[in-house]
Parts: structure tokens; C-alpha cells; sequence
């Protein structure tokens, strides 16, 4: 779990959580200190690369014709792991840092908004390529 820059303070898990998984929200302080706090880039790219696997294990799945049952709980079952291992994959700092030039744009997005925004992408590349 991340730490306060400014007063060591460790973070809850519910904390971090809200900050990552919902979409209107209120900048990360810290309760101690009231510190504004910021993911750091590596951890906006640990963030990225985990829910941009999402898709890719869909693609796996369904290219390697895994019955829509086992595919549907797989899905479930790695969604739920990320939801509880996301808060601690987190690493803050007392600036801002950008992930790319582009996320800065979105860098009110949660976790949930990127993942979806790529699943829709490769899903429309998909069909588009299938017809």
C-alpha cells in the first residue's frame, strides 16, 4: 500500500480504491496531512497494462474457441483479482506526473472508463476486420 510523501502516513485500501475505480472524484489527499497525492507514471502504467489485458485475454479466449461459460468466468474471476490488487499496485508522489502526452487529456478517467474505452476500440477493430 502506498505511502504519504509528506507525513509517511500508509494508506487505506478503501482509499486508494475509490481514487482508482471511481469516476467522479475528488483529488487523493492524505487524511493525516491533507497532502494532494498523484499516482506516479509507473503506476498509471501498471494501471493501463492491467486492465488493457482484458481484451487481450477476450481475444485469446474466444480465438482458441474456450466455451462461453469457462470464457464468462475467467473474465469475472480476473476482473474481480484487479479490483482487489489494483490499490496495491499504486505508488504516489506530491506532483503530477503524465502516463503519455495523450492520458494527460483524459487523466480524469478511472480505471474502468480506460478499460472500457479500450475494449470498445479492439472490439470495433474486430468487427471490422471480420465483416
Amino acid at each position: 500500500m502506498p505511502s504519504c510523501v509528506n507525513c509517511n502516513r500508509k494508506l487505506l485500501w478503501i482509499e486508494v480504491f475509490k481514487q482508482t475505480m471511481l469516476v467522479k472524484r475528488d483529488p487523493l489527499r492524505c487524511p493525516n496531512c491533507k497532502q494532494q497525492l498523484f499516482f506516479t507514471a509507473k503506476s498509471k502504467k501498471k494501471l493501463f497494462l492491467v486492465t488493457a489485458i482484458v481484451p487481450i485475454l477476450f481475444v485469446i479466449l474466444t480465438s482458441f474457441q474456450i466455451p462461453t461459460t469457462i470464457s464468462v468466468i475467467t473474465l469475472i474471476v480476473y476482473a474481480l483479482l484487479v479490483v482487489l490488487a489494483v490499490p496495491f499496485l499504486v505508488e504516489v508522489t506530491n506532483k503530477e506526473e503524465a502516463l503519455f502526452w495523450m492520458l494527460m487529456a483524459i487523466k480524469n478517467c478511472s480505471v474502468w472508463q480506460l478499460s472500457v474505452c479500450i475494449n470498445y476500440c479492439i472490439s470495433s477493430a474486430l468487427h471490422g476486420v471480420a465483416g
